[in-house]
């Protein structure tokens, strides 16, 4: 059984080539120009040189038809793991797409996340299927990641999340009016983003993350941890420093967020994934 899922994971590269993961990308409409891949500095350098907004869309089923044609020659089983539901018509697209290719047998997966606990998951059922487990182990796996894994963003400006619809209007005026730092998070049941907290300054912000994160595991206790960023990379170094100074850290390589998830969250998302 083969993996196809998309590009709204942070999934490292290494890992993509060692499980021989198939990916469909999510578009990004930017100047009136739809990309597929744009890399993460190029996006960035385009954001500070115009005002313009950028958009994003799913895949169109012919994109996923077209994988997974490819992919049947050798296999006809394939996972099909996707961006939340709740956030994207990627899943619904993908579902589409596997109608137009009768030679394959589609299994899908919701993995209810983006970025980080969605690239976990799709290495554990990477794993899983060398060891030979089935898809409904595979989803009991999954489902149980979600449980046990928090995911923390923050960001210094929320006019990409107002103008994304991830926000109301009113609610990320007042704030962006107050210079209030939003702390999100993943609600895995709803498949959506939520709100930890908030503070008046990115210092403030950040201890309020590790305080979040003390709470839930503990002082000291052994933690799996990965960042995520935009271009703000002193913000991740001291996010690091603090979380050093409270937890046993067992780090995963840092990952730029990808351009389909910056697009809604602007350059200067800092995140961290802990499990």
């Amino acid at each position: 059984m083969k993996i196809v899922t998309d590009t709204g994971s942070d999934l490292l590269m290494k890992d993509i080539l060692e499980y021989d993961i198939k990916m469909v990308s999510l578009p990004v409409i930017f100047n009136n120009r739809t990309y597929k891949n744009l890399p993460a500095i190029e996006f960035y350098e385009m954001l500070a040189s115009t005002g313009d907004y950028p958009s994003t869309a799913a895949p169109s089923p012919q994109d996923f038809a077209n994988i997974y044609r490819e992919v049947a020659k050798d296999d006809p089983e394939i996972l099909s793991i996707h961006v939340s539901g709740a956030l994207s018509a990627t899943l619904e697209s993908a579902k589409l797409g596997a109608t137009l290719v009768p030679e394959a047998n589609v299994h899908f997966l919701d993995s209810r996340v983006v970025s980080i606990p969605m690239a976990m998951q799709i290495v554990l059922a990477a794993k899983a299927l060398k060891k030979g487990l089935g898809v409904e182990k595979i989803r009991e796996l999954c489902g149980k990641l979600n449980e046990h894994m928090d995911t923390y963003f923050t960001l210094n400006e929320m006019k990409y999340l107002i103008h994304g619809g991830r926000v109301s209007h009113l609610k990320g005026t007042l704030a962006s009016m107050l210079n209030i730092k939003p702390i999100l998070g993943l609600d895995v049941e709803a498949g959506s983003l939520k709100t930890l907290g908030q503070a008046r300054t990115m210092k403030k912000t950040l201890n309020t993350i590790v305080n979040q994160i003390n709470e839930k595991y503990g002082a000291f206790e052994k933690l799996q941890v990965q960042f995520v960023y935009g271009d703000d990379l002193p913000a991740v170094e001291k996010l690091k420093a603090l979380i050093e100074e409270r937890f046993n850290v067992d780090y995963l390589p840092s990952v730029a967020i990808a351009t389909v998830l910056g697009a809604h969250t602007g350059p200067s998302i800092v995140g961290v994934g802990v499990s």
